[in-house]
């Protein structure tokens, strides 16, 4: 079975240049000081519901695994 096109790139570019900034500190949870995200969850408010708190490695070169992420507000994906 062969790869999608998309997925054979992302993989060659991983290859070439190392995890990207999400991937490498996709283990992290989110901390208990996270404030604001915590009282927008309790709150089930519109950033909560729309978007998505995700960690990210700030270092650069970014390492294979981001030892001390840093989180930030996106925009969830749409199915």
């Amino acid at each position: 079975m062969s790869q999608p096109k998309d997925q054979a790139a992302a993989e060659a570019l991983e290859e070439a240049f190392g995890p990207s900034i999400w991937e490498s500190a996709a283990n992290a949870k989110v901390p208990s000081n996270a404030w604001e995200y915590h009282i927008r969850k309790q709150l089930n408010d519109a950033a909560y519901n729309h978007l998505e708190y995700v960690p990210y490695c700030s270092t650069m070169p970014v390492p294979p695994k981001c030892e001390e992420p840093k989180f930030m507000w996106k925009r969830k994906e749409r199915h």
